[in-house]
């Protein structure tokens, strides 16, 4: 859920920093959702954690970035 939620932070944040660069947008948008795919499956792979909480664990983290999207943009 940490991994999600910092490097889904970091998505947000690359999206509204470089507007005037489309190449390097798409390029950190697929690195870092590679990066979470591959924790996720690491997680699930390893037997460290049930493939339902994996998911869980996303689905929280999703709901809690936007939550915090949305904050942050009221703020800034």
């Amino acid at each position: 859920m940490a991994a999600m939620s910092f490097y889904g932070l970091l998505i947000y944040l690359v999206w509204r920093t470089s507007a005037g660069e489309p190449s390097r947008r798409r390029t950190w948008t697929v690195f870092l959702a590679v990066l979470i795919a591959a924790i996720a499956l690491s997680r699930i792979y390893l037997c460290v954690h049930y493939t339902t909480d994996v998911l869980a664990s996303i689905a929280l983290s999703l709901v809690w970035l936007a939550f915090y999207t949305k904050v942050a943009d009221r703020l800034l």
